[in-house]
């Protein structure tokens, strides 16, 4: 499939409160990626429950694309009119589904995919948090190919200071532009297949999450020695607390270990669907 022919994008940016700005920059940034590769913005949807004058004044290079609400996003993918259709979601997740006004549920949102008489390609790329409860569903059907790629599985999604950007972003959100930005036949047949895509974001994602681990653990031993520091100082002594024990205190109280492995729902198509530019 070609990015630019026949070809849309939706974004679902939906929030039961109010969106935060980080995942605003996450779309900006991946629409100014696509667009810079000759996507048209009436070819990119925004689907979200905020309002629109508020995410364009943060976020103008939107401008142009068309928005929708979480309400009509359903109504919105049975009936969209092209043959390749890319969805990606950067918005908070939970056991619930996508959040939203309304929880959007795997079953109606691929049902809806599903029903859809023209899109013949559909690539979504679930970047919440839980994305996993979208794994393991049917999208088999015979006459379109539907492929699934989860940021992670039943963990939180990561959320980072990736190199070159200045807000913490959704790691692996970033990759599946990266690759759509500079495409890289990873597995090495000689074309670029959304397998290839999958694959980047999988090594791109984890090698983030061992930074990250790498981080936490010296920090956690940092947190330890300074501890043993702080009760050395006042001879074992329980009776107060001193700031370097209160901060590493706090810093063992904070320790996590990142963990969020991609995952991929329907390998077959994922090898015959093929990128082109």
């Amino acid at each position: 499939m070609n990015i630019c022919t026949n070809t849309k994008f939706l974004f679902i940016l939906t929030s039961s409160d109010k969106i935060e700005d980080r995942f605003l920059y996450d779309a900006e940034i991946c629409i100014h990626t696509i667009h810079g590769k000759g996507v048209q913005l009436n070819d990119i949807i925004i689907a979200t429950d905020s309002d629109n004058s508020m995410i364009l004044a943060k976020c103008p290079s939107m401008r142009g694309a068309i928005f929708v609400s979480s309400q009509q996003l359903l109504e919105e993918i049975h009936s969209i009119e092209c043959e390749n259709l890319i969805i990606l979601t950067d918005c908070h997740g939970s056991i619930y589904g996508i959040d939203a006004k309304s929880p959007i549920k795997p079953y109606p949102f691929t049902e809806a995919i599903k029903n859809n008489k023209v899109a013949k390609n559909v690539v979504v790329f679930f970047g919440q948090c839980y994305a996993g409860i979208y794994n393991w569903v049917d999208v088999r059907q015979e006459e379109k190919n539907i492929i699934y790629i989860g940021a992670t599985g039943f963990d939180s999604s990561l959320s980072y200071g990736l190199s070159g950007i200045q807000w913490s972003a959704n790691i692996s959100l970033i990759a599946f532009f990266n690759w759509l930005s500079d495409p890289k036949d990873i597995d090495g047949d000689g074309v670029l297949t959304v397998m290839d895509l999958y694959k980047y974001i999988a090594v791109f994602t984890n090698n983030v999450t061992d930074d990250i681990e790498k981080q936490q653990t010296s920090k956690l031993v940092d947190a330890k020695v300074d501890l043993r520091l702080a009760m050395k100082e006042r001879g074992g002594s329980t009776d107060s607390r001193t700031k370097l024990e209160q901060e590493a205190i706090e810093a063992l109280e904070n320790f996590i270990i990142p963990h969020q492995d991609p995952w991929l729902l329907n390998a077959f198509s994922a090898q015959q669907v093929q990128f082109e530019y």
